[in-house]
């Protein structure tokens, strides 16, 4: 075989291979089920609230904030990450619905 057809079919299989890893482009990302793209937003927002939470804790324990500051602040993104589970929950309970109608 001419070793340009080796070196082609060995590019062929690699990007093959590498395809599923390459992140998606926007409107691919879009075009899935809105119900999972909206959860996986919340999913990212419930983890960052509590990377703030324990940055937080982090902080306070290290005396970079005061306790007024951090009791404030730990109420705000508590309230913050009790919406977003709320929110999680809902979207589970009419995924749920939606599929015991079909």
């Amino acid at each position: 075989m001419e070793p340009a057809v080796k070196i082609l079919l060995v590019l062929i299989s690699m990007g093959c291979l590498i395809w599923p890893f390459l992140p998606q482009k926007k409107g691919q990302a879009q075009a899935a089920d809105p119900q999972d793209a909206s959860k996986h937003k919340f999913l990212q927002q419930k983890e960052l609230t509590y990377a703030a939470l324990k940055e937080l804790d982090f902080d306070y324990n290290m005396g970079k904030l005061s306790e007024e500051d951090y009791r404030l602040l730990t109420q705000q993104y508590k309230q913050k990450a009790a919406g977003i589970l709320q929110s999680i929950d809902q979207l589970e309970k009419s995924a749920a619905k939606g599929q015991a109608s079909a």
